[in-house]
């Protein structure tokens, strides 16, 4: 029942933070007294608390405001999830593309074709078939640009 009467104020929007705290301060828990009650068996400790700068409940009101803001520009949440896909799908298009062209086609043939009958008939001629079994410094290189964008892109 003291509980209940403690968050009664709350319930009703007649806040005072002090009723709180001073029921807080003269609760027992398990014969502790002056230690606050947890709800949590183990983690009491880890439970997330606003901070107390003067905002209120929002620790950061400038980023607050700003996401609440980009939640109304696109127009709720399947939007932005929308969008964060899209810019996904086209951040690994893009390095796919990129890391085939810079890799996997063999560019010493393809400039080496001047006219008809110096190409090759079949394009596969152009391809390499294991780019990444020897490594050098140039696939060294693209490995590391496709990894760094990777974890750009997740992140």
């Amino acid at each position: 029942t003291d509980r209940a009467s403690a968050t009664a104020p709350l319930l009703q929007n007649e806040y005072n933070p002090s009723h709180i705290e001073n029921h807080q301060d003269n609760t027992t828990n398990n014969g502790n007294v002056g230690k606050q009650p947890s709800e949590f068996v183990l983690l009491g400790n880890f439970r997330r608390q606003p901070k107390k700068d003067g905002w209120g409940a929002v620790a950061d009101l400038d980023s607050f405001l700003s996401s609440v803001y980009d939640y109304y520009y696109h127009r709720g949440l399947t939007h932005i999830i929308g969008k964060g896909l899209v810019e996904l799908i086209s951040l690994f298009f893009t390095l796919g593309l990129s890391v085939f062209l810079f890799v996997y086609v063999d560019w010493s043939q393809l400039f080496t074709c001047v006219d008809e009958r110096s190409c090759e008939n079949f394009l596969e001629s152009f391809i390499k078939e294991k780019p990444f079994s020897k490594m050098t410094v140039w696939t060294f290189l693209v490995f590391l640009y496709f990894v760094l964008f990777s974890c750009y892109g997740v992140v």
